[in-house]
């Protein structure tokens, strides 16, 4: 359960974050201010939430990240649920303030809400919206795969957090660039969704235009992960995303295809052998071996 409502937590404040500056500050912000809102809440949230969940924070990477099994295909629905609710309360805060001016509501909602041809910043067509909502997707997913690794089937431990600080550290700052990237290209073209959560939240609030055009969003940025998720296997072909296993409670993880750890001296007391005979460790003494 924890997991899920990290997921809920971290991509309602992705969406929240994200569509807030466009909605409050756009105008003063540019597209390039709001591509950099968006990453820095995807990176802040990233680091925070990955020790629990692997920070998703998107449908589409959660489909990629079964796709190339890292997670259980069982796991990949109440991910995309709780994802799914989290975007839409992000994107109804948003509303929420927006409603403080006369008016604003309604035209917040259409402002944020993805599309092609009249909701389109630039005006571009069907074609276009795919072609960008896909290939910018696969950018931020292959990024993501790339510099993330598998985490364990429940968490880490307090102990294996921190173990992995540096590790969820690099993955922020990789998917936090790549993410502000991307929006900087799609911006014109469809607002840019690269996940169907953001695109889902404002789409039900301006209606029925945009949620008409929502299966877009909702279609291309999958069809982008899975790409990511082939090419990734294509790139690192022996690499295996196995999960983390814990030796014990409270100690440090190590890889299952790791060599085991070294045999180690007899304590002086064990008077059965001489002082160089190595031993294993003994049972219940976990080997703290780091990844």
């Amino acid at each position: 359960m924890r997991r899920y409502v990290a997921e809920a937590v971290g991509t309602f404040a992705v969406v929240f974050a994200g569509c807030g500056a466009a909605a409050v500050g756009g105008a003063r912000l540019g597209d390039a201010g709001v591509a950099l809102a968006f990453g820095l809440a995807l990176a802040a949230m990233t680091l925070v939430l990955a020790p629990i969940s692997g920070a998703h924070l998107n449908p589409a990477v959660t489909i990629a990240m079964a796709a190339v099994g890292r997670i259980r295909l069982r796991e990949v629905g109440a991910y995309v649920a709780a994802q799914l609710a989290g975007g839409v309360l992000g994107a109804g805060l948003v509303m929420v303030i927006a409603g403080g001016r006369p008016g604003g509501a309604p035209l917040v909602a259409e402002t944020l809400a993805n599309g092609y041809g009249r909701l389109s910043p630039g005006a571009y067509g069907l074609s276009a919206a795919l072609v960008a909502e896909i290939a910018l997707t696969a950018i931020v997913v292959l990024v993501l795969l790339s510099v993330s690794d598998a985490h364990p089937k429940g968490g880490l431990t307090l102990e294996a957090a921190q173990a992995h600080r540096s590790a969820h550290t690099v993955t922020a700052v990789a998917v936090g660039i790549a993410y502000t990237l991307v929006h900087l290209v799609g911006m014109p073209v469809t607002k840019l969704a690269a996940n169907p959560a953001r695109a889902l939240g404002p789409a039900l609030f301006a209606g029925r235009e945009a949620l008409s055009q929502v299966w877009v969003f909702a279609l291309a940025p999958v069809v982008g992960a899975l790409l990511a998720a082939a090419l990734h296997r294509a790139l690192w072909p022996h690499v295996r995303s196995k999960p983390v296993t814990l030796v014990a409670a409270g100690t440090l993880p190590y890889r299952a295809n790791m060599r085991p750890p070294m045999a180690q001296p007899l304590d002086d007391d064990d008077d059965e052998a001489g002082p160089s005979t190595l031993r294993s460790p003994r049972p219940g003494r976990a080997a703290h071996t780091q990844i």
